[in-house]
């Protein structure tokens, strides 16, 4: 896969890791590269999926004129949701054959019931 060179470093921009480079005895990079990798992965963990939120809540707050705490209970509700269902639906995908027949079926009734 295709790998970015600076003057002092690589990045592989497949998500593997950097290959070892035993002649000039990098350690600290590779150290480095791996504690970087863990630390953004749990950022990413905590970063808001849904980032239409924002603006819904400047449209129902300011212009539908809702309580801030009610946009707030329904903004929890609907992330708890996202984390508790997320898990298992992408492990369910990831087990079957049928993805795309799975998310299409899911996106209809979705979309006939809202």
């Amino acid at each position: 896969m295709a790998a970015t060179t600076t003057e002092d470093s690589t990045i592989q921009l497949d998500g593997t890791d950097p290959p070892a480079d035993d002649a000039s005895g990098d350690a600290a990079k590779a150290k480095d590269y791996l504690l970087a990798k863990r630390a953004l992965t749990a950022v990413n963990f905590f970063v808001e999926t849904n980032r239409l939120e924002p603006y819904a809540a400047v449209y129902l707050v300011d212009k539908m004129g809702w309580p801030k705490v009610d946009f707030g209970i329904v903004s929890l509700v609907m992330n708890v949701a996202m984390v508790v269902f997320q898990t298992p639906a992408g492990d369910l995908l990831d087990k079957t054959k049928r993805g795309k027949k799975i998310i299409t079926t899911a996106a209809i009734l979705v979309a006939a019931f809202t």
